[in-house]
């Protein structure tokens, strides 16, 4: 579904998920990661 709608970023609790970091072009973040970007912008 991040692919087919043009995600840039995925947010996620998942081990698994968060090990790959990225994903065909999409960032994936814990929460925390996710809302300090937020603040960073």
């Amino acid at each position: 579904m991040a692919i087919e709608g043009d995600a840039a970023i995925i947010v996620s609790g998942d081990k698994h998920l968060l090990n790959l970091k990225e994903y065909q072009g999409i960032t994936i973040l814990t929460p925390r990661q996710f809302l300090d970007s937020l603040d960073a912008e």
